[in-house]
């Protein structure tokens, strides 16, 4: 009896000694390789879906639980990953699983099997659509007169005319059109040869009779900037100098700021690179200015691309300089972000990402610090070509707060899914009118855009409750288990 005992004692002891550590390597996600008689640390992976509840499929075995969730235990591999949901297309991916590091894929917005666009328009028919990104507005044009332009309150999707029915302005020809104050005013330029004449546009009234300002603007500008801080005063930029022009009081303040080659306006302060590339930041009454840089130090070199720059406020004292030729500018490392061609950028200031593009390209630049390359020498901006072999790529809009690109590439528009691994998805969307504009915005996740017919269309791509906040740029979660 009592050597039974013994030996039953033992036996316990035995399999404590071994079956504890197993346990708690277990824990910690180590288990015993089949094919490597060893202990393996393992991984795991996290999906996300945009609708929830999708179904899940490793290699070709479906996984138990739906979306969210995450599939752990998994040996050092490569791995198949579907999802697959009723009315969508499959997501696939291949899933790259390092030792005691999980893969997480917080954003996979699926995309409709069939898309179901809304008419906006079933008896108008529109010849363009433009989108004007500095005041966030649309324009609908029909025509080259003044009767033919509409404003477009996205909120009420309402159709503002220009003019009224019996205005003697209707017939006046359009050359050139400004959209300022988010799209509540617009500026028309045009007429004969003979006579020209500058027009301003309230279209919040609707159908309100335009007001002639030419006399205040004596020459077409590069481009008109409006402050948000003040309704009231609009600058013409110009090249060499920017006029100031009150519309209210109907007065003129010409080469309001001199001998400058970029200008721009950011809440109570205007912002100028001056033409010996030294950049100051003053108040709008000129009374207190502060020089931001040196141009000896900074921009003698870095500014002899183009005649003149867009200057735009990021964040956290970084400044963005836009130049005509299509060169690209940050004042902080690597500085220059492109030498030419950049057609149009969109900041992201939640996630401070750079979006930019050029005729073939795409680019995204991270303001995060995050550098995850392997240069010797690292910046505070780090900058990843994602999309190339494009041709004539003409619109690109951050989607679901930056994790995925909505691009219009001529008449096609295409969403690109951003992944850590460089391994990008691109769904095709639509088709839309050849030289049009399209419009979208994450506040209501609405593509806005005209067919090939000439009406307008709505397309909904992303619920606004659905925001989640992981992006491109940040590593695949790694997180020690």
């Amino acid at each position: 009896m009592f050597i039974a005992r013994k030996i039953t004692f033992y036996v316990f002891l035995a399999a404590y000694c071994i079956l504890c550590p197993l346990i708690i390597f277990y824990s910690f996600g180590y288990i015993l390789h089949p094919i490597k008689k060893e202990i393996s640390h393992t991984g795991l992976i996290h999906l996300a879906t945009i609708p929830s509840g999708a179904d899940v499929y490793l290699e070709n075995s479906r996984f138990r639980y739906k979306t969210p969730t995450s599939i752990t235990e998994l040996l050092p591999g490569k791995y198949k990953v579907t999802v697959r949901l009723k009315g969508f297309r499959p997501w696939r991916h291949r899933v790259t699983i390092e030792e005691g590091k999980a893969s997480a894929f917080n954003n996979i917005l699926l995309v409709p099997a069939v898309w179901e666009p809304q008419e906006l328009s079933s008896e108008s028919k529109y010849a363009s659509l433009m989108f004007f990104p500095e005041s966030g507005g649309v324009i609908l044009k029909k025509g080259a007169q003044l009767k033919d332009f509409y404003g477009f309150d996205r909120k009420k999707e309402k159709v503002v005319s220009f003019t009224n029915e019996y205005a003697p302005t209707r017939d006046f020809a359009v050359s050139s059109l400004y959209l300022l104050r988010g799209g509540k005013s617009a500026i028309v330029y045009g007429g004969s040869l003979w006579d020209k004449k500058f027009y301003l546009i309230d279209l919040t009234e609707g159908e309100k009779e335009p007001v002639d300002i030419t006399k205040l603007i004596s020459e077409k500008p590069d481009r008109f900037l409006w402050r948000v801080l003040d309704e009231e005063d609009c600058f013409a930029v110009y090249n060499g100098y920017v006029n100031r022009v009150n519309f209210r009081e109907m007065s003129l303040s010409p080469r309001f700021i001199n001998e400058m080659k970029g200008f721009g306006a950011s809440g109570r302060w205007l912002y100028v690179l001056e033409k010996n590339n030294s950049f100051l930041r003053t108040t709008v009454d000129l009374e207190l200015s502060t020089v931001l840089f040196e141009g000896k130090y900074f921009g003698e070199r870095i500014f002899d691309t183009s005649r003149s720059y867009r200057v735009r406020f990021l964040d956290n004292d970084v400044f963005l300089f836009w130049g005509d030729k299509g060169d690209l500018i940050v004042t902080i490392p690597p500085h220059i972000l492109a030498e030419e061609g950049v057609k149009g950028v969109d900041y992201n200031k939640q996630r401070k990402r750079l979006l930019y593009w050029t005729n073939d390209t795409i680019w995204v630049a991270d303001f995060t610090g995050e550098d995850d390359s392997e240069s010797l020498f690292q910046y505070p901006v780090s900058v990843r070509l994602v999309y190339s072999g494009g041709r004539n790529i003409a619109q690109c809009f951050w989607v679901h707060n930056g994790t995925h690109i909505l691009y219009r590439e001529r008449d096609r528009l295409f969403l690109l899914e951003l992944m850590s691994d460089e391994k990008h998805h691109l769904e095709y969307i639509v088709r839309a009118q050849n030289n049009s504009d399209i419009f979208y915005s994450d506040e209501d996740g609405y593509i806005y855009y005209l067919d090939q017919n000439g009406g307008l269309k709505k397309l909904k791509i992303l619920l606004k409750e659905t925001m989640i906040p992981f992006a491109f740029g940040e590593k695949e979660r790694q997180e020690n288990r």
